[in-house]
């Protein structure tokens, strides 16, 4: 599965910043991820990322990834203008899906809690191979120029 590439000037630019979790009798985890939307060429783009992005209104921008429901979902992004590059870790997906899928599968065996293991490890998988498809998609485009 190829991803899209898309290139141009941002426009609209929103950050927000999304957090998760639970706090029970004084324990608990809390996660945050950022999030953000934009244009690039009349395309609405969305981009999450658990780190910081340097992403403003008029940057040369290339975003690999894929289109999902009229919106295009960035995994990776490289700014042209400021040399930054934002990518997704396919690895840790590789290594985190591979292991629930291992250990999921002896659980078939003797629980059927182990389908949900398999499955929700090749999900995680799957998700790895769309990051790494976006990652290489995005180091294979040239860098843009102003002008």
């Amino acid at each position: 599965m190829a991803s899209k590439v898309i290139q141009g000037r941002l426009t609209h630019v929103q950050q927000t910043t999304e957090t998760h979790g639970q706090i029970t009798r004084g324990t608990g985890q809390i996660t945050s991820a950022n999030a953000w939307s934009f244009r690039i060429a009349n395309q609405a783009v969305l981009f999450k990322s658990r780190d910081g992005a340097s992403l403003s209104d008029g940057d040369l921008v290339v975003a690999a990834g894929q289109d999902s429901k009229g919106t295009f979902r960035a995994y990776a992004i490289r700014n042209d203008t400021t040399g930054s590059v934002h990518e997704g870790s396919s690895m840790l997906c590789f290594v985190l899906g591979g292991l629930l899928a291992v250990f999921g599968v002896p659980l078939i065996l003797f629980f059927l809690i182990g389908l949900l293991f398999v499955g929700l490890g090749l999900y995680i998988v799957w998700i790895g191979t769309k990051i790494r498809s976006a990652n290489l998609a995005l180091a294979a485009t040239p860098i843009l120029q102003a002008g």
